[in-house]
């Protein structure tokens, strides 16, 4: 009886160590690619907006700008009215390039890029008359140097987008050191219930 009643404890335990496993397995793994899968595709997506934009601009011979807002970021284009003055306007219809709003998760920064190769702006009469964004594709296919970096509110999951005078745009995940502390995060509670269960299974064997 008393066998019976020790194996029938020890497979409650036995049941509640994996129980236990599966929800924090769960638990982590939700976290971990759910959140850094929607930063991400942030990324992505924003690499992808400026090469789009510095296509358009060659293709169309047209300048065009990016720059952050106070919830977002935004696409212009330098535009030329009937007195031929210079103008950067919002891509407020463009339905591709059009103005964007981050999710809450996500917040956006500058860095400072590498300036070795200095982009020669278009000058013209006027020029001097109105500021430039400070990330501008131009129709020769060169763009300003820079880097951004997108990460979640924690600064946890961040990715870094570069881009470099010849218009190439990559983004480059940011490790973060936490990740290490999680990864054991995810093997000690198993490990210590399982060290709990021989333990257990020796005392009463």
């Amino acid at each position: 009886m008393n066998r019976h009643n020790n194996g029938f404890t020890l497979l409650e335990l036995m049941i509640v160590i994996v129980i236990v496993g599966i929800a924090s397995t769960m638990a982590i793994a939700s976290f971990d690619f759910g959140g850094s899968m929607h930063i991400k595709t942030e990324v992505r997506r924003l690499a992808d907006l400026m090469r789009l934009a510095i296509d358009e601009s060659i293709i169309t011979g047209s300048n065009l700008g990016f720059e952050l807002t106070s919830n977002g970021y935004r696409f212009l284009r330098l535009k030329y009215d009937e007195q031929g003055a210079k103008n950067w306007r919002v891509l407020e219809t463009d339905g591709v390039l059009r103005p964007r709003i981050l999710p809450d998760f996500a917040i956006i920064t500058p860095m400072d890029a590498d300036s070795a190769t200095e982009v020669e702006m278009p000058t013209g009469e006027g020029s001097d008359d109105i500021s430039w964004p400070r990330i501008v594709f131009l129709s020769s296919g060169e763009i300003t140097p820079f880097q951004l970096s997108m990460s979640d509110l924690n600064g946890e999951e961040a990715y870094r987008i570069v881009g470099k005078w010849d218009g190439s745009v990559i983004y480059v995940s940011e490790k973060r050191s936490f990740r290490k502390d999680r990864e054991h995060v995810e093997i000690h509670p198993l490990s210590i219930l399982a060290r709990s269960a021989n333990m257990f299974q020796e005392r009463t064997g």
